[in-house]
């Protein structure tokens, strides 16, 4: 059976005018990609595989798999749309953490036929790959460090929640914080902005939704990031590596860094359940539709 994916140009919602070709097993255009006016996600940090995963990516996922099975705990079937999926190694992590049954699509605009060749081949049961804007509605979305991406990032926001968000369900949003911090690693991977705690729950409100649990995330590398954003201030450089792709460290070296990161997630984890939000150099929410 032949299954057609279609991709999407300038915004999941507007389609390339390109007529498709067809794959094998799918029909998936490919066209250049263009970081500065199209919404490139995670695919933009996927450099290369053979490298061992980045500490900051592993405790990424770990702290939002613990996130969502926490979510969705004691509820019946859930079905997961992960935006912005990039080689879908959170959903992959989270069929392990959720009930068996569950369903996960991995969405990115960006997938070639290659890719999604791939990404299929050995994936979990119920994990699917897609590269067009899928239909129907989800117990949860998951939006990973996806907003900063979307140059109106309150129409992407508000069209996910009005048509792919089930009246009941929950949305788990990242994004970048602190605009002070905004670098040439941000202009690298194609981001518009960074986003105040206040900002980001604006935009979250102002779409018609609640927000439950909030807070910093990776409160330990804000003095990082604001040194290196001075040394760019001081002593300008060309654009260097981007994404997580290229780490190379050892696995002693990512064992330490991934234990102490991990130290900092509990930490968060932990001042959300009592309120408090510490800052950090992300911000996250669980958000559900006012009722």
């Amino acid at each position: 059976m032949q299954i057609q994916w279609r991709c999407w140009g300038h915004s999941p919602f507007q389609p390339r005018d390109e007529t498709m070709t067809a794959g094998a097993n799918m029909i998936c255009k490919q066209t250049p990609r263009q970081p500065d006016n199209l919404c490139v996600m995670d695919l933009k940090e996927v450099e290369n595989r053979e490298n061992p995963r980045h500490p900051w990516e592993i405790c990424r996922r770990n702290f939002f798999t613990g996130i969502v099975a926490e979510t969705v705990r004691g509820g019946a079937k859930t079905k997961i749309l992960d935006v912005g999926a990039g080689d879908g190694w959170v959903s992959q992590g989270l069929s392990d953490a959720i009930p068996i049954g569950d369903k996960i699509i991995c969405w990115d605009i960006n997938y070639t036929p290659q890719d999604l060749d791939q990404y299929s081949m050995g994936a979990a049961s119920g994990l699917n790959y897609v590269c067009e804007r899928p239909q129907g509605k989800f117990d949860l979305i998951l939006m990973l460090d996806v907003l900063e991406h979307m140059e109106t990032d309150s129409k992407f926001l508000d069209q996910l929640v009005s048509g792919n968000l089930d009246a009941d369900g929950f949305i788990v949003i990242s994004v970048p914080a602190w605009p002070a911090l905004f670098s040439a690693h941000d202009r690298a991977l194609g981001h518009f902005r960074r986003y105040t705690p206040g900002g980001a729950r604006a935009l979250i409100t102002g779409q018609g939704l609640r927000i439950l649990r909030s807070g910093g995330l990776f409160h330990s590398l804000i003095l990082p990031r604001a040194m290196q954003r001075a040394r760019e201030k001081w002593a300008p450089k060309g654009p260097g590596k981007s994404g997580v792709g290229g780490w190379n460290g050892g696995t002693l070296a990512t064992n330490v860094i991934v234990a102490a990161l991990s130290a900092d997630n509990k930490f968060s984890a932990l001042l959300s359940r009592i309120g408090i939000s510490a800052p950090g150099l992300s911000w996250w929410a669980v958000c559900q539709k006012n009722s």
